[in-house]
Order: structure tokens, then C-alpha cells, then sequence
């Protein structure tokens, strides 16, 4: 059975919010928005080598894996996305 791989839009939400989040805020640019993100082109700039927390698995496997199934891993980190999009829709 094929794993189920993270339903990521590419909103880039998470990382226009640093300040959400305590070890991503050495990333902020000032303004809340990570310092490596490309505003034009929605990628980030050092994705290859990016911070753990900044990679689904990584964070799955570092903080949840013996808290959670990867599935239930997925479900609370949508959730957290749609909280932050619809909260972005607000402010607009």
C-alpha cells in the first residue's frame, strides 16, 4: 500500500507566519515572512536544504511518530492549514 503523501498547496502560509511558530522565527525576514521564501515563484529559495521543521516527514518523524499515525499526522496538519488560510482570508 502506498503511503499517503502530505496535500500541500503550495499556499506558502505557513511561511508568511513565523511568528507562530518559536524555531522558525530565526527564519523571519522582520515582517513574519521566512527570509528564504520566493514571493514570485511561491518556492523556497533553500528547499533542498531547509530546516527540518519545514519538512512534513521530518517534522512527522522528529516530534509525532510516537504521538500519532502518519494519517492523523496529516488530518491535525490540515487543519492547521486551513485555520491559517482562513484566518489570511480576514485579514485581506
Amino acid at each position: 500500500m502506498e503511503e499517503r503523501k502530505f496535500p500541500c498547496d503550495k499556499c506558502t502560509i505557513c511561511c508568511r507566519h513565523l511568528e507562530m511558530y518559536e524555531p522558525a522565527k530565526y527564519l523571519d525576514r522582520g515582517d513574519g515572512v521566512c527570509k528564504y521564501l520566493n514571493e514570485q515563484t511561491h518556492l523556497c529559495s533553500i528547499y533542498e536544504s531547509r530546516p527540518d521543521f519545514c519538512d512534513v516527514r521530518m517534522y512527522f518523524e522528529k516530534e509525532y511518530k510516537n504521538k500519532m499515525s502518519w494519517d492523523e499526522f496529516i488530518e491535525f496538519m490540515k487543519v492547521g492549514c486551513r485555520e491559517l488560510q482562513e484566518n489570511e482570508k480576514y485579514k485581506k
